[in-house]
């Protein structure tokens, strides 16, 4: 029997044919053909009458079939011919779905094939129209895909066919499936300028691009930015326009003087903002400088003059500023270039006791600026230093003390602390403060304890040893607190220094700490314990003041702590009286309380916080701080403070020790 040959294969039919079987004539003829088809859903058996010799039959989608053929004649039938293997395409994939879409592109999906006798291997995906290539996505076993390279809002048909080992399966009217890519932003405009600008303006011109996404143009972002510096000036805006308005002009105000700016524009629509243009840079125009900010001080027969140079500097380097003073008997200017970087400048030789109106302007290449702020300045008196130093303080002066009736003005060493120490001063370094005028003091070198040192002076390469006298004039004010402890009211201060060419020589000796160690004898069942109070400078309590004595200064604060010699936990350490007194005697008539009964003494003349306990009651150690201050009617050098405290010693079960 000749083989069986494919004719036809589709998912659901299969056409066969062969050759006709040659028999003996007359007696012999075929008379007919017997078909069988073997598959995995059943067997088949189908008859032929010559002279047909193709036969169609119904299949299963993507399933294989055996199939063979014999011929029959009046002897009977003849063999089988060999089976022929053929395998249905695949059936349609149900219709995609979209997932997503840009303008450029479409996401898709869709339900996996489940058929015949074999897996189904890949898709092929198909969209039409496409621009480039066929149109078409091979997906190995996948069942989503993406098409990209489209054209913005336009409609897309979209398929999906099946792959198996018969080839591609049918399209099905129902499988193709219309999607939209979405709407593109426009492109950035075009055909950009800008106008010359002014010193603070810049005039941008736009026209938009033929192309607008499909969609009309509704609106604009303009965004400039400085070019170089720390492009801290920078601003955007965003216009609504009308769709049928392409060109446009927009002013950009507030900006820089002689600075360059980088200017983009993008266009938007419905779907949003496209892409920014290029950048168009210019420069605004320079301009003349603001003036600078000055502040002036006096001094005996000059004025100094310190400014900060102008926010606005017009944008070209200044390089200079002129400094102008008048009065009614004496006038004058002068140009400081820009070479001082502490924009500070001295107007020497005026008159002394003189009012002085002074501007300060600034210049660049572009102009100058006008006047500053006026300053009235009055240079003060001078101070005449010799072996009876003369000083004269203007009114002016006086008044920079807020001074009041009853206060006193004095020359001394240092600053005057209590008011002891004023009462030790000479009279000639002392006068009540007038109001109104000014005041002068004569006295002679020593007569109000100037402080003494040596000051070098290098000039011309040779040091020249000379005798430095230091003294501070202030005004004396004291809050006094209690018949025992006052403070200082600070006030404003100033020094002044009288240099001598002399020699000094001066021979210290060596000092000897004496240093005491308190040590606390108990009963021999309780124990021995060593207890010692320190001082420090700050509530760290780790580093301690230094000097034998220490010394502190008024109104700071003194940190105190006590502490247990050995560390245990079982010992608490109670603090439960505190107090200071100018000797050594805690039996002294006058004392400062400090701790009362293990709390801060509320003594009715201190300010809130002068006092401050920050731990008692603790194991091994017991801190606490108050403010410095000085004794009432006890001479500067004599001012020392003992602190003095009554502990007690608690064993946490049973015990009770107390030590002063």
């Amino acid at each position: 029997m000749p083989p069986l040959m494919v004719d036809f294969v589709s998912a659901d039919t299969v056409t066969v044919n062969y050759n006709p079987a040659i028999g003996g004539f007359p007696c012999c003829e075929i008379t007919q053909y017997d078909l069988f088809i073997n598959s995995t859903s059943g067997n088949q058996s189908f008859i032929n009458y010559p002279p047909e010799t193709a036969l169609t039959f119904s299949a299963s989608p993507n399933s294989a079939y055996q199939v063979s053929v014999r011929a029959r004649n009046s002897e009977g039938p003849g063999e089988y011919s060999p089976e022929l293997e053929v395998n249905t395409k695949p059936g349609p994939v149900g219709p995609p779905t979209q997932v997503s879409s840009t303008s450029v592109s479409i996401s898709f999906e869709w339900e996996p094939l489940m058929q015949g006798d074999f897996v189904i291997p890949n898709y092929v995906a198909s969209i039409s129209p496409y621009a480039s290539g066929d149109g078409r996505l091979f997906v190995p076993r996948g069942t989503n895909a993406t098409f990209a390279n489209l054209e913005p809002n336009r409609q897309y048909a979209v398929t999906v066919q099946a792959g198996a080992v018969a080839g591609l399966g049918a399209k099905s009217a129902g499988s193709v499936v219309f999607m939209h890519t979405a709407p593109s932003s426009p492109p950035p405009p075009v055909s950009s300028t800008a106008s010359p600008p002014t010193t603070s303006m810049i005039t941008f011109e736009r026209s938009c691009a033929e192309f607008r996404g499909c969609l009309e143009i509704t609106r604009y972002r303009i965004e400039w930015v400085q070019v170089g510096g720390n492009q801290s000036d920078s601003g955007s805006e965003m216009i609504d326009t009308d769709p049928d308005l392409c060109e446009f002009t927009y002013h950009i105000s507030g900006l820089r003087v002689n600075t360059f700016y980088s200017i983009t524009i993008a266009a938007g629509n419905a779907y949003g903002l496209g892409p920014s243009s290029d950048p168009v840079e210019i420069c605004t125009n320079p301009a003349v400088p603001d003036p600078p900010l000055v502040q002036f001080h006096h001094q005996q027969q000059a004025i100094i003059v310190e400014w900060e140079p102008p926010i606005v500097g017009g944008g070209v380097q200044i390089t200079m500023y002129k400094i102008a003073w008048s009065s009614a008997a004496d006038s004058g200017h002068k140009r400081v270039t820009v070479t001082n970087s502490n924009h500070t400048a001295a107007i020497n030789g005026l008159l002394p006791v003189t009012t002085y109106e002074v501007t300060v302007q600034t210049i660049n290449g572009h102009g100058i600026s006008s006047p500053s702020t006026t300053g009235t300045v009055t240079t003060g008196s001078g101070i005449v230093c010799s072996e009876k130093p003369s000083i004269k303080l203007t009114a002016e002066d006086v008044a920079r003390f807020g001074a009041v009736a009853g206060d006193q003005i004095v020359v001394s060493s240092r600053e005057i602390k209590h008011q002891a120490a004023v009462n030790q001063l000479m009279s000639q370094c002392k006068i009540p403060a007038p109001a109104g005028s000014g005041a002068e003091f004569h006295f002679n070198l020593t007569d109000c304890e100037p402080l003494v040192g040596f000051a070098v002076d290098k000039f011309d390469g040779v040091d020249n040893t000379s005798l430095l006298y230091t003294y501070t004039i202030q005004l004396a004010r004291f809050s006094v607190l209690s018949n025992v402890v006052q403070r200082f009211d600070p006030r404003v201060s100033f020094d002044f220094h009288c240099v001598f060419n002399r020699s000094l020589s001066v021979v210290s000796n060596n000092v000897h700490p004496y240093i005491i160690k308190d040590f606390v004898a108990m009963d021999p069942d309780h124990g021995q314990f060593d207890i010692t109070l320190d001082f420090f400078t700050s509530d760290h309590y780790n580093t301690s003041l230094v000097g034998s004595p220490p010394t502190v200064e008024v109104l700071t604060f003194v940190f105190a702590q006590l502490s247990l010699g050995v560390n245990t936990s079982n010992i608490v350490l109670q603090a439960q009286y505190c107090w200071a007194t100018p000797s050594s005697s805690p039996e002294d008539s006058v004392s400062y309380p400090i701790i009362v009964d293990g709390c801060p003494a509320d003594n009715t003349y201190d300010e809130p916080g002068a006092i401050l306990v920050t731990r008692n009651y603790q194991p091994n150690t017991a801190q606490f701080q108050f403010k410095a201050f000085v004794w009432v009617n006890i001479p500067d050098k004599g001012q020392t403070m003992f602190v003095h405290c009554n502990t007690m010693l608690c064993d946490r079960i049973v015990h009770r020790l107390q030590h002063t």
